[in-house]
């Protein structure tokens, strides 16, 4: 991927130079909060997403949401503060020279990582006719592929950890979601048999980052404006499903996130509006994986309801053309494995 040149990567409402702006994926400005297109083609001005809120209008409107935006770039910066060693392995894995070995021994200075490898490498989903102890066996087993997926959820689960107390409940419950997200998505990608399923799954662990970035927002707000929305789960919900999406694609934008899940993250409610077949497509998917993980008990909300978004993404389920049998297959074989998540990254 390209970056923009100079005179195109300054955002168009308050000119601020724009970050890592790629061709063909949107981009958010880190000033005004606004969110942009950057075209693949001429001419190359940035255009606006329709598809997200005018956060400048908002604030100008709307004190209570204003108040939360103020700070949410530094809460970007505090909640992506992501842990050394998965960062460190990820960087490995891009490098096709790397050794297995040498990704081994960066993976046994994380006790966490190391159990989570072993777990990983034993389980049914990779085979395991035997079991063992040996991690450099372990990660070959797993191969690149299966430790990339390793890591995310490991780099994931530390945006969870955070300490937020009035909204703890709420804290978890979407970690548990964001797991059986990337579950249902891994799965869905076999059975749809979907080439570059790792960015599916990186797309479907970071979703709901937005939501994170909210909560913590909230969390630093006066102790008076937090007790109102711990006082009120259902006014905190509607702020996350409002403006989760594009505040989602600032962090991980600021994460370095593959540029797909910047897609994915904006636009896994409004699938219609990505135009690039092939990013379409792992959004598409997001999107079924986040119906078919809340119709296996893992929603994102405690409220009962689901939205018109929630709706449409139940259409693209179907749409998707696997069999209904396949899909109870899918939401049968949920429990299990994000089970095995959670207790190996615990968060609570």
């Amino acid at each position: 991927m390209t970056v923009q040149d100079a005179r195109t990567s300054q955002c168009p409402w308050c000119a601020h130079v724009l970050d890592d702006p790629v061709r063909g994926f949107p981009c958010g400005c880190g000033n005004c909060l606004n969110v942009w297109d950057i075209p693949s083609d001429e001419p190359w001005e940035p255009q606006r997403v329709s598809a997200a809120p005018d956060l400048q209008h908002i604030s100008r409107s709307d004190p209570r949401a204003a108040a939360v935006f103020k700070g949410v770039y530094s809460c970007i910066r505090s909640v992506s503060v992501i842990p050394e060693i998965p960062q460190r392995a990820i960087g490995l894995l891009h490098d096709p020279l790397v050794d297995i070995g040498e990704i081994a021994d960066l993976i046994r200075e994380d006790a966490v990582l190391t159990l989570g490898t072993l777990r990983l490498a034993n389980s049914v989903a990779y085979g395991a006719r035997q079991t063992t102890q040996d991690l450099k066996l372990a990660c070959t087993r797993l191969g690149v592929k299966g430790i990339a997926k390793l890591m995310w959820t490991a780099l994931n689960a530390s945006l969870y950890r955070k300490g937020l107390a009035p909204f703890r409940t709420q804290l978890v419950r979407l970690w548990k979601h964001s797991a059986a997200v990337a579950e249902c998505a891994e799965l869905l990608v076999e059975a749809a048999n979907v080439p570059e399923d790792h960015l599916v799954y990186v797309g479907a662990l970071l979703h709901d980052v937005g939501k994170v970035v909210l909560l913590q927002a909230v969390c630093n707000l006066p102790v008076r404006a937090v007790s109102a929305f711990a006082r009120s789960p259902r006014d905190t919900e509607n702020l996350l499903r409002t403006y989760h999406a594009p505040l989602g694609l600032h962090a991980v934008q600021y994460m370095k996130a593959p540029p797909e899940v910047r897609t994915i993250t904006l636009y896994h409610h409004s699938v219609e509006m990505v135009t690039d077949p092939r990013v379409a497509q792992f959004t598409r998917l997001v999107a079924c994986a986040n119906a078919l993980a809340g119709e296996a008990g893992y929603d994102a909300y405690a409220t009962e309801g689901r939205s018109a978004a929630d709706t449409s993404e139940r259409t693209c389920l179907l749409n998707l053309g696997l069999k209904e049998n396949t899909l109870q297959e899918i939401k049968e074989a949920i429990p299990e494995r994000v089970e095995g998540i959670l207790s190996t990254f615990a968060v609570e």
